[in-house]
């Protein structure tokens, strides 16, 4: 994100998970294009990009949630569900000049839903060991 906190630089991968082209978000603030919400589902108002630029301090392993509509195409379809969340880890570090002004933040948002799916799996197996049923 530069100075005024709008995407400079947006990576494809980003771009796929979310179902945006580039010219959706390039020159826009993550905020303004998106709605985002805490793990629980809350709506977002202090963002870590916005606290790694005011402090000049990296925030990291921060987790929000996004919920992404299907574009115009795959809504048609009757078995694709109207929208899905996606939860991402968020890591924030301030781009730093010789001054010590900062130069924008450089954001990674890391898709972790596979990682949550398999805990929140592991958690059911282990608190209920003799209900794990194999199918074959």
């Amino acid at each position: 994100l530069n100075r005024s906190g709008n995407a400079a630089l947006v990576n494809q991968a980003f771009l796929r998970d979310v179902g945006c082209e580039v010219d959706d978000l390039m020159n826009r603030r993550p905020q303004d294009v998106f709605q985002w919400c805490d793990n629980e589902g809350q709506p977002v108002s202090s963002f870590p990009w916005q606290r790694a630029a005011e402090t000049g301090d990296r925030v990291m392993g921060e987790i929000l949630t996004l919920e992404v509509k299907p574009d115009q195409a795959s809504a048609r379809k009757e078995d694709q569900p109207s929208s899905k969340w996606i939860t991402f880890r968020v890591n924030c570090a301030p781009v730093m000049a010789q001054s010590n002004k900062g130069n924008g933040v450089l954001v990674s948002f890391e898709n972790v839903d596979t990682l949550f799916n398999e805990v929140r799996f592991m958690d059911i197996v282990m608190s209920n060991p003799f209900k794990v049923f194999c199918v074959r």
